[in-house]
């Protein structure tokens, strides 16, 4: 099984497997079908995380608006907190997505679609409580949300948007608890969008599979041996060791070429007493 697996290991690494292999008991085969799981419960809910990045930031947008269409263009007077104070951060974020838009010509809807979610958690920050959030952010969603609780959503959701942009694992996280983020999330900016997304969300369906998968196998631990994790884990400390030695092996000297007259007497053969006491005689 050890040589069976190897191109996965090398796909992947030892590191990579190691939380899957252990969920699975050591059954590289359920590790695999957990890994693939992951992959697909992945992009299920980064549908939904897109799809509520969008109406937040559109839903900031629209307020900001507001007050000034063009606000991302006049940023240090409108927020000097994020623009032209301490935040540098956000400022290069600004900056760059108005020259990757198009530059002093860039439309505003444009620049808005360049910024990362990352940026817009910003608005909610508690040190923008007063001259951001409370002045003019604050309308982007239903009035008395309060904002400390978008800011603990986005922080949250940002969080696992990253894991996910870096194809990390996610199926040992509470994930009924990130959608309901979402959800209230959603309903804060309009009640429609959060009905959408919930109707149209992939992950139910990801998950019934998933859960239909384990009944199927649900005899699968109970076969695998009970040690099976252990010696796993032991598979690839010896990995490890052999390619210590080899590499030890090929800075080893090596032996010095035989001389003539040894190779000549080999090929002779031993010596035959009878044969020589015949010609003695």
């Amino acid at each position: 099984m050890d040589d069976e697996w190897n191109w996965v290991r090398g796909w992947l690494s030892d590191e990579r497997l190691a939380p899957y292999l252990r969920t699975a008991h050591g059954d590289m085969s359920a590790a695999m079908d957990l890994y693939q799981h992951n992959s697909r419960i992945s992009a299920a809910i980064k549908a939904d995380l897109d799809h509520i990045e969008v109406a937040v930031r559109n839903a900031y947008h629209r307020a900001m608006s507001a007050h000034s269409p063009d606000w991302m263009f006049d940023g240090g007077a409108l927020f000097p907190s994020i623009v032209g104070g301490s935040d540098r951060v956000a400022r290069e974020q600004l900056e760059k997505a108005i020259r990757d838009a198009g530059g002093d010509k860039a439309e505003p809807g444009k620049v808005v679609a360049e910024l990362s979610m990352g940026f817009w958690k910003r608005f909610s920050d508690q040190r923008r409580e007063t001259t951001l959030w409370a002045a003019h952010a604050n309308m982007a969603f239903v009035r008395g949300t309060p904002r400390r609780v978008v800011h603990e959503h986005m922080t949250a959701l940002v969080q696992l948007r990253n894991r996910i942009a870096h194809a990390e694992r996610i199926v040992h996280l509470p994930l009924n608890n990130y959608r309901a983020r979402i959800d209230d999330l959603a309903k804060r900016v309009d009640p429609r969008i959060a009905q959408w997304i919930g109707a149209h969300s992939a992950v139910p369906g990801v998950n019934e599979s998933w859960k239909r998968y384990q009944q199927q196998q649900v005899l699968r631990a109970k076969h695998v041996d009970p040690v099976a994790a252990e010696r796993a884990r032991q598979q690839m400390v010896d990995r490890r060791s052999k390619r210590r030695q080899e590499k030890q092996k090929d800075h080893a000297p090596k032996p010095q070429p035989r001389g003539i007259i040894d190779r000549t007497l080999d090929e002779r053969g031993p010596a035959n007493p009878d044969h020589d006491n015949q010609r003695e005689r």
